[in-house]
């Protein structure tokens, strides 16, 4: 039975919570730091200080020294909403001027650019360049097409990841569908500066894409990044206050739907997979079958589940800008993903979503695994028949 969780302020929670310590067993941050102070218990010590209006800097650190991954409030045995919790308190340490200096430079580069990686918007068509003679006529900015593909940052400047976006578009063209992107009016959906505790920023962000989904007026967003999927489908409505223009799924969610109407015909191949679990696609969206169900519409391939996965899946890493305040503890996190998937014996791990693509794959090679790491549209587009 799903579970369900509710959340009634940060003084209420913390005072709900019975500190039995389950959180801790399956704290990625936890794992690797070792102290309590790492650990989500330990973080509600800072929720104590703040009474007194004191926010001791170690506490301060150990709240962006997190993932966001969901996985404490998955453990919590009062059904306490965790997530929401180190939300609020990364809210409240922005608005005392305490959060990380890297907080601050990412909301100026995002507001300023609309990206989180400071590039010019036009550069968010760089991933295109290599398609070729694939590239479709009104790419960007077609009226009232059926999709409109929104990438995200990720997919969209960093050339690890532009697979994904160029992967998503040849299947779209294979099933016939008509389709379009924002191009450089694209802006970042706004999670990182949410997950940085500036929900007022973010608005900004929710209100400029908005307004130019309107103006395309299409039937369906998808996406490949599952935390703009969350960000827009269940952020935004609340962010503006109003309901969503049209429709948003993930990829995984839509490529099934073509695969189930016969658009997508896949050819059999002969190979030992796991699959990833995202953070947000999983735990925070509650999309687990539908990558499983794509990935074995392909004859002759077998999934090997991980340890931990679905609802229990560990996250890579990637989450909750923890790369930018603390690099070594992400990378530290990533490789205990991999110590998982090598176990498995697989030849590839896929997963379905672009920032846990980069997280993982730079794990594998820095500890020169030979497991091959791909996106669930690399995947399906070379698996598709005659493609």
């Amino acid at each position: 039975m799903e579970k369900k969780f509710y959340y009634t302020g940060l003084q209420e929670e913390a005072t709900i919570c019975g500190r039995c310590g389950y959180c801790r067993d399956v704290c990625p941050a936890f794992a690797v730091g070792g102290w309590e102070t790492y650990s989500p218990r330990g973080k509600l010590a800072l929720v104590q200080a703040m009474q007194n209006n004191e926010y001791p800097p170690k506490l301060v650190e150990r709240v962006y020294q997190c993932t966001l991954c969901s996985a404490c409030r998955e453990a919590c045995h009062v059904n306490i909403d965790t997530r929401k919790m180190w939300l609020e308190l990364r809210h409240r340490i922005v608005s005392a001027g305490l959060a990380p200096e890297a907080m601050y430079s990412l909301k100026e580069t995002v507001l300023a650019k609309g990206n989180i990686s400071g590039e010019d918007p036009q550069s968010r068509l760089l991933w295109a360049e290599n398609l070729g003679e694939e590239l479709p006529v009104g790419l960007t900015g077609k009226k009232q097409a059926d999709v409109l593909y929104f990438l995200g940052c990720v997919a969209s400047l960093y050339p690890a990841a532009f697979g994904i976006s160029q992967s998503m578009v040849k299947i779209m063209l294979k099933a016939g569908v008509n389709f379009t992107t924002l191009g450089a009016d694209e802006n970042c959906c706004g999670f990182p500066l949410l997950a940085a505790g500036m929900p007022e920023e973010a608005a900004q962000l929710a209100a400029r894409n908005i307004a130019k989904v309107e103006a395309i007026a299409p039937s369906l967003i998808v996406t490949t990044c599952p935390s703009c999927l969350h960000t827009w489908k269940h952020e935004y409505p609340r962010l503006l206050n109003r309901a969503l223009p049209v429709p948003i799924l993930h990829s995984s969610e839509y490529l099934l739907r073509l695969v189930q109407e016969g658009r997508l015909k896949m050819a059999a191949r002969k190979e030992v997979i796991t699959y990833h679990d995202p953070c947000d696609l999983g735990r925070n969206n509650g999309i687990y079958e539908e990558p499983r169900q794509l990935i074995t519409s392909v004859p002759g391939v077998e999934l090997i589940e991980m340890e931990r996965n679905r609802a229990n899946s560990l996250c890579c890493g990637g989450g909750g800008n923890l790369e930018m305040v603390d690099q070594q503890l992400s990378a530290a996190i990533g490789n205990l993903k991999v110590e998982m998937i090598k176990k498995t014996g697989a030849q590839t791990v896929i997963t379905t979503c672009q920032q846990c693509k980069r997280t993982i794959g730079g794990a594998i090679r820095k500890a020169r695994v030979r497991v091959r790491v791909q996106d669930l549209t690399e995947f399906i587009v070379s698996s598709l028949k005659n493609c």
